[in-house]
């Protein structure tokens, strides 16, 4: 199978309306507070709390970590980045498909494969409530 790398635009919105002007940052740059796509299946919606992050900013390499291992066993058709709470509050909202294909509760197996040695190496929570996204 054909693949390529994309030198940039990973994880900017594909679809917002409303935007007055789009600005490409560069490999693994990321828009916070921006909903990323706007139809799909029934969907499960979980977020995943970056607790063991010590920058205010989450790196978009751990987004782009992040991003990879959710889409190894389900595909995701909204997500936002939330950086606004800081460091040990950066939040992953996302909406996937299929459902079920993740457990959301703390402590289950997607918290477990993102906390693992050779994924981010440090501390996260999720949860399958408290979904938020922004509806600007």
């Amino acid at each position: 199978m054909a693949q390529f790398t994309k030198a940039n635009g990973d994880f900017k919105p594909v679809f917002h309306q409303d935007a007055d002007s789009y600005t490409n940052g560069g490999l693994n740059a990321y828009t916070t507070g921006e909903a990323v796509n706007v139809q799909g299946p029934k969907l499960q919606f979980g977020i995943v709390t970056f607790t063991g992050s010590a920058v205010a900013a989450l790196p978009g390499a751990d987004l782009a970590k992040t991003i990879q291992i959710i889409q190894g066993k389900s595909t995701i058709a909204i997500y936002e980045m939330d950086s606004s709470g800081g460091a040990a509050a950066n939040k992953l909202n996302l909406a996937l498909f299929p459902t079920e294909a993740w457990d959301f509760t703390n402590g289950g197996d997607l918290d477990a494969a993102l906390s693992a040695a050779g994924a981010l190496n440090y501390a996260v929570t999720t949860s399958a409530t408290g979904v938020t996204f922004n509806s600007n």
